[in-house]
């Protein structure tokens, strides 16, 4: 009876997010004009009923020392099954993730109000806390990808709130096109495991003897290697790591709270919490645990560098954030997992504070000036200055052009495919033109259009006028 009652709890938890998506969607749609007063009460009752749900959760499941799972069949014919899972890790990501989209959410209220996207925000909101929850809860690697996508795609969309101008669309395009490739090794993660264990259920996944056989499988190198190294993919991808360490400033184009609850904490994190999720195949794979510390490092390495160039308050906190990804990821190579999860939740609370505090960083930076009596030197400059100039200058170069990885990327995917993508869309506007010509593209039907008025230059208009009176005939 009480597993029963847990169930019913986790569903409601997972879907009334979307249904509040919906609703509010549906607004938006037909243009009904919501009042703020009513969006932020139902956000308000949500956000403080979930964390009440969440809070019974995890109260219930103190009696179950192993972890819950339930399965839905949708498609018997090709064995593909909607798993849940709740254990230790998904409740305190559940509870963490819920408490701070609610606070976050309640700040927004005010940062948001008479915004014109404050409708559009909510419903982006709600959207990544659905997604988020869902690839949290997931039991299996399909509804995991189902969350992952929800979250980039509302992340993505946040980055372009303030579509008016060209620079969020542009730096939405970039971190879009960079996403799909996590996407893409995650989904192909998933048909492989499909294709050689019919299955994607981490408790079957991840059991000895799966793992035998994802070992031993393959002529030269086995499918556990190239699984793994497409999970690392994924991983880094979201997380903004070596080597695609440059979107994650660009997604500082969205609104304070949006980098606040995707950026500093949630979505960049949902990478470190799959390799957490999959950790007993990436221990279990020859390579990858030292991989981990490689890309870790260099990711440390080169946040570090890049941000004691930057200017703007909420880039440099991105690439701090990036600094501290690196360690969880040097952390979870070196096998110490209870600290990598410490690391994590700690390390996005604090992020999730620091950028909201963004907004008043300039006076948080008087209060410490008059502190110190003066103006004071930061002390990554001490040890800046005890380089040699040569050495500076190269290191500058690099901060500065970002270590190129930024140029090479835009030369070879985020260009080809916005040239694909316009070339389509010739294509298709091609088509459509063949297939359902206007009546001014036809030659068999008539125009309809109205002949338009000649412009005439109101100079040549008074020359001519005293030119019929010069020619006028004398009475």
């Amino acid at each position: 009876m009480l597993k029963q009652t847990i169930e019913l709890a986790l569903l409601i938890l997972l879907f009334l997010p979307l249904a509040i998506t919906l609703g509010l969607g549906l607004g938006l749609l037909f243009r009904l004009h919501l009042p703020e007063r009513w969006v932020k009460q139902m956000s308000s009752t949500y956000f403080v009923f979930n964390v009440g749900l969440i809070l019974f959760l995890f109260i219930a499941t103190l009696s179950y020392p192993d972890a819950l799972f339930w399965s839905y069949g949708l498609f018997k014919t090709y064995r593909i099954d909607v798993v849940l899972m709740l254990d230790r890790l998904a409740l305190l990501y559940l509870l963490f993730a819920g408490v701070l989209v609610g606070l976050v959410g309640r700040f927004a209220f005010s940062y948001l109000h008479r915004e014109e996207g404050f409708l559009r925000f909510f419903i982006l909101l709600h959207l990544a806390a659905f997604g988020l929850q869902i690839a949290i809860t997931a039991g299996c690697l399909d509804l995991l990808w189902v969350g992952w996508e929800c979250l980039g795609i509302s992340s993505v969309l946040l980055v372009t709130f303030f579509y008016e101008r060209k620079g969020p669309v542009d730096n939405g395009l970039y971190i879009f096109f960079i996403y799909r490739l996590g996407d893409l090794a995650l989904l192909t993660v998933g048909l492989w495991l499909h294709t050689t264990l019919k299955t994607t259920h981490f408790q079957h996944v991840l059991t000895p003897d799966n793992l035998r056989i994802l070992l031993q499988s393959g002529s030269v190198i086995s499918i556990a290697f190239f699984l793994c190294l497409l999970l690392v993919l994924a991983a880094v991808v979201k997380a903004s790591l070596f080597p695609f360490i440059n979107w994650l400033p660009r997604a500082m184009e969205g609104p304070t709270p949006s980098s606040a609850v995707f950026y500093g904490a949630l979505s960049t994190h949902l990478g470190i919490f799959l390799l957490l999720r999959m950790f007993p195949l990436l221990q279990a794979t020859p390579g990858i645990l030292p991989l981990l510390i490689v890309l870790g490092t260099i990711s440390v390495i080169l946040g570090t560098l890049f941000g004691q160039i930057q200017t703007d308050a909420k880039n440099s906190l991105a690439d701090a954030t990036i600094v501290q990804l690196g360690f969880m990821l040097i952390e979870i190579g070196l096998g110490w997992i209870t600290l990598a999860q410490i690391h994590l939740f700690s390390h996005a609370l604090l992020r999730s504070y620091q950028f909201l505090k963004v907004p008043s960083a300039l006076h948080t930076h008087h209060e410490i000036t008059s502190l110190y009596g003066g103006a004071y030197q930061s002390p990554g400059l001490f040890f800046w200055q005890r380089l040699p100039k040569r050495l500076q200058r190269w290191l500058y170069f690099v901060a500065i052009e970002r270590a190129l990885l930024e140029a090479f990327f835009d030369r070879v995917l985020v260009n080809p495919l916005l040239k694909f993508s316009r070339r389509l869309n010739q294509w298709d506007e091609h088509l459509l033109q063949t297939i359902s010509p206007t009546p001014a593209d036809s030659p068999n039907l008539p125009s309809t259009e109205s002949p338009k008025p000649e412009l005439v230059d109101p100079a040549l208009h008074s020359l001519k006028h005293e030119l019929l009176v010069l020619d006028a005939p004398e009475h």
